[in-house]
C-alpha cells in the first residue's frame, strides 16, 4: 500500500519536464474548452477543502496564477474562481451504455455504509500540498508526501467500485489539485511570453515549496466529476 517519496517525485518531475518542453513547441499547448460528457461515466470521489483552506489557496495560489496570465496575456479556467477547488481520490468507470443502470451502480456505491463511514472520516484531515508543476495546459499543485490514509482510502473506494461491476481508474504516486488549465494563448510574442510564463511559474513553485500550503478537508463530493465542475460554488 505505502508508495515512496521517491517514485512520487520522479513522476513529478517527469510531468513538470514534459509541460516544460512543450512551452518550446509550436502548438504543442491547446487551450481548454469545454469538459467531455463522457465524463458522466465516471463516479468520482473527490475531496473537499474548508473555506479557510480556499482562501489559503487563493492568496498563495490562485492570485499568483491570475498575476502572472495577466501579464503574458495567458487566460485560464482557474480552481477557487470558475470551478470547485477539489483533490480527486478515486474515480470508478461504467463502461456499459444503460442510463439507468449506471445511476443504480453509482447510488449503490453510495449506499454502503462503509463507504459512508469512509468519508465522514475524511472530515477535519489535512493535506500538505508544496510543488506547483506545469503539465502542458494544465497547472497541478501536488503533495509530495501521499498520506497513509489516502492510501488506504483508495484501496477501500477501488473494491467498493469493483464490487458494483465500476472500473477502478487507479492513481499511482499522485494526489494533486488541477490548480489552472489554460483556455487562451497570447495573441503577440507567443513562443517568447510562453517561455516567461515557465520561468514564472517555476519561481511561483520554489515559493510555494518553501511554505508549502496546508489544506483542511471539509467534505467529501461524490458522483459525476461533471456535477462537481459545473456547480455553482
Amino acid at each position: 500500500m505505502t508508495e515512496s517519496v521517491s517514485g512520487t517525485g520522479r513522476k513529478y518531475a517527469g510531468i513538470d519536464r514534459a509541460g516544460t518542453a512543450a512551452l518550446y513547441q509550436e502548438g504543442a499547448i491547446q487551450e481548454f474548452s469545454s469538459f467531455p460528457e463522457s465524463l458522466n461515466n465516471r463516479f468520482n470521489t473527490a475531496l473537499c477543502f474548508t473555506s479557510d483552506s480556499e482562501a489559503r489557496f487563493r492568496e498563495k495560489v490562485g492570485n499568483q496564477i491570475t498575476a502572472i496570465g495577466d501579464e503574458l496575456g495567458v487566460d485560464f479556467f482557474l480552481a477557487g474562481r470558475d470551478f470547485k477547488l477539489h483533490s480527486t481520490l478515486l474515480e470508478g468507470l461504467y463502461e456499459g451504455t444503460d442510463v439507468a443502470e449506471r445511476q443504480q451502480k453509482f447510488a449503490q456505491v453510495l449506499d454502503g455504509q462503509s463507504v459512508g463511514a469512509l468519508l465522514n472520516g475524511l472530515v477535519g484531515k489535512t493535506i500538505e500540498y508544496k510543488y506547483l508543476l506545469v503539465d502542458k495546459g494544465n497547472l497541478l499543485l501536488t503533495a509530495l508526501e501521499i498520506p497513509e490514509w489516502v492510501l488506504a482510502a483508495r484501496e477501500e473506494l477501488a473494491e467498493a467500485y469493483t464490487g458494483q461491476g465500476l472500473k477502478p481508474l487507479l492513481i499511482t504516486d499522485m494526489l494533486h489539485i488541477s490548480a489552472a488549465r489554460i483556455t487562451g494563448l497570447p495573441t503577440e510574442d507567443q513562443a517568447q511570453k510562453l517561455r516567461v510564463y515557465g520561468q514564472r511559474m517555476a519561481k511561483l513553485r520554489h515559493q510555494i515549496s518553501a511554505e508549502p500550503l496546508v489544506l483542511e478537508i471539509g467534505a467529501a463530493s461524490t458522483g459525476s466529476p461533471l456535477n462537481l465542475l459545473r456547480s455553482n460554488f
